[in-house]
């Protein structure tokens, strides 16, 4: 399942990694001007990168996209084993593949927030389809590892660098796809803050790995004759991860 990601790198540090990657961006719609954003939600307006022919030429589309698809009802992410067969999908299946660029995402397992992301690679992509009306989901599939399966169910469909391109060509068909499983030695999970939860809050503290620390919280009595006690609640541990740039993580 796909809920809520990070994506921080600007515009231009998104356009230049991606041309270093052999993924040529040679026009970009609705740019977006926005600060770094570690806490993206469905609604929000995002870049994802398409490709489409002129002239029996492939040219790379970056475009600044709404998350979610609106048809009576919201849908943010697009089961893989439906995308022939529903409504909603078949009409796009085939010529409006997108990838959608991230750093990493958040999963959630007994109300407890977790981070994927990728060990070597600064970003990298889930597969999208997007629509005429400029918005778009992420493919989600059953979860492919142990690893990922003990975190949820389901999975967004996260693509091997050699399987990009076909997912993105438009000449070929869906049907047609072989689209390898993710090698889940690559991806680094752990628990991060329990404050990405709340989709106003933004920073990079929120990938930071969490430590667990419990609070303990004073409460005065009532004084009784002769003596002014304190009485302490302990409460149940929070998860934290402000601890300074020295302490960040690091991937």
């Amino acid at each position: 399942m796909c809920g809520r990601y990070c994506m921080s790198l600007d515009h231009q540090d998104l356009v230049n990694w991606m041309e270093m990657h052999d993924l040529p961006v040679d026009k970009v719609v609705n740019e977006v001007q926005r600060s770094s954003r570690y806490n993206i939600g469905p609604t929000t307006t995002n870049p994802v990168y398409f490709q489409i022919v002129e002239s029996n030429c492939h040219k790379g589309m970056l475009e600044y996209m709404k998350w979610g698809f609106l048809k009576g009802y919201s849908t943010f992410n697009a089961k893989w084993e439906t995308l022939s067969s529903s409504q909603l999908w078949k009409s796009s299946i085939d010529q409006l593949r997108c990838v959608v660029p991230i750093e990493g995402y958040y999963e959630w397992k007994d109300k407890i927030p977790y981070y994927v992301s990728h060990k070597t690679e600064n970003v990298f992509f889930l597969a999208g389809i997007y629509s005429k009306n400029r918005c778009y989901a992420v493919v989600t599939k059953d979860a492919e590892s142990e690893e990922l399966a003990n975190l949820h169910k389901r999975m967004p469909l996260m693509l091997m660098k050699e399987d990009i391109n076909s997912w993105l060509d438009p000449k070929i068909p869906f049907t047609h796809l072989e689209i390898k499983s993710f090698d889940s030695n690559y991806l680094d999970i752990y628990r991060v803050s329990a404050r990405v939860g709340n989709i106003k809050n933004e920073g990079r503290y929120l990938i930071n790995e969490a430590r667990d620390i419990t609070y303990f919280t004073k409460k005065i009595a009532k004084p009784t004759k002769g003596s002014q006690q304190l009485n302490f609640k302990r409460m149940p541990p929070e998860s934290i991860t402000e601890e300074g740039p020295d302490k960040k993580r690091r991937k």
